[in-house]
């Protein structure tokens, strides 16, 4: 008899029958993409990996993703919701107007990240793609390689390269301009995340840099210490 599992579908605590779930016949073999939590991991006791709840506006359907399974990650843009499976593939739920969901011929995708109206992938081989709204060149990413991470903004897609540089495409903030040179003290950085007017990046050393609006004081991070990733 094959080991209990729970299975990343219905839930059911059960052993699975040539590799599928008794119950909902689920497959769980499929192969893990590098660098994800194995679908079926458990978290704190209580989350499973694979699983994927919503709540919230559903007026687009953005929230309709109660039959999605064999998910290892997920992006929530504007109006629309993005799954990673544990195959590298990708799936999408909600508002595809300007084409942002159209997802579905991606394959060897390892990270995804979603914006108002558009959706990144970053692909095993450190190439990127981009579907939906390219207004100011925010999808044009195609001739990047050496990607790490990625994470779409409004109106922009920042890349994070192996060398702990950043590249970046699209349009300047809504309240205060940037220039690409804006990212010279973009080095050593480990981690990324874009803002809806706003670019953080996490350093090697545990600190913090910024670019952006300062409306808010969202950019105040130059005292920031000791960050680490979870």
């Amino acid at each position: 008899m094959e080991e209990m599992f729970f299975c990343p579908n219905c839930m059911a605590k059960t052993a699975p029958v040539n590799g599928k779930c008794p119950v909902c016949g689920s497959d769980v073999n499929i192969e893990n993409a590098p660098h994800q939590l194995p679908v079926n991991t458990i978290l704190n006791g209580r989350y499973l990996v694979g699983k994927v709840i919503a709540v919230g506006n559903n007026i687009d359907g953005q929230c309709a993703v109660d039959d999605w399974t064999d998910i290892v990650a997920v992006s929530a843009g504007g109006d629309h919701t993005i799954g990673l499976r544990a195959d590298g593939t990708v799936i999408a739920a909600g508002n595809n107007d300007s084409n942002q969901c159209d997802v579905s011929d991606w394959t060897d995708i390892i990270a995804v990240s979603t914006a108002n109206e558009h959706t990144v992938g970053l692909k095993m081989d450190g190439t990127v793609v981009a579907v939906g709204n390219n207004s100011k060149g925010r999808c044009s990413v195609s001739d990047w390689t050496d990607i790490v991470a990625v994470s779409a903004g409004d109106f922009n897609t920042v890349g994070l390269k192996a060398d702990g540089t950043v590249a970046i495409v699209g349009s300047g903030w809504v309240y205060t301009g940037y220039d690409k040179g804006d990212l010279a003290d973009f080095t050593g950085v480990i981690a990324i995340s874009v803002g809806y007017d706003q670019i953080i990046g996490l350093s090697s050393n545990g600190t913090v840099v910024a670019v952006g609006s300062l409306q808010y004081g969202q950019c105040h991070v130059s005292d920031w210490t000791n960050i680490k990733l979870p």
